[in-house]
């Protein structure tokens, strides 16, 4: 993904944190090179990694629950990367 496209969906994300589908999550946090890894036995909670970083869970429904794009907003502080990068 590029950057203007990452700058487009973060902003999106930030106007309107009700209403993220998993797969638009799913992209922007292996955009920040988290890996993410399936549930097993038909769980609906993904689990993303990167190395020296707390793990992120993010149940994988449509629309994502308002608290855990709120956490991932926080937990990566994607509000300043966007301030200094786009």
């Amino acid at each position: 993904m590029n950057k203007s496209t990452l700058c487009k969906r973060l902003l999106k994300l930030f106007q309107n944190p009700k209403n993220v589908d998993f797969i638009t999550l799913k992209g922007i946090l292996n955009e920040f090179g988290y890996i993410d890894k399936q549930p097993k036995k038909g769980g609906s909670h993904y689990i993303f990694r990167k190395q020296d970083h707390c793990p992120i869970t993010v149940p994988s429904h449509k629309p994502v629950k308002q608290k855990y794009v709120k956490d991932v907003i926080s937990n990566l502080k994607l509000e300043k990367w966007y301030e200094e990068e786009c």
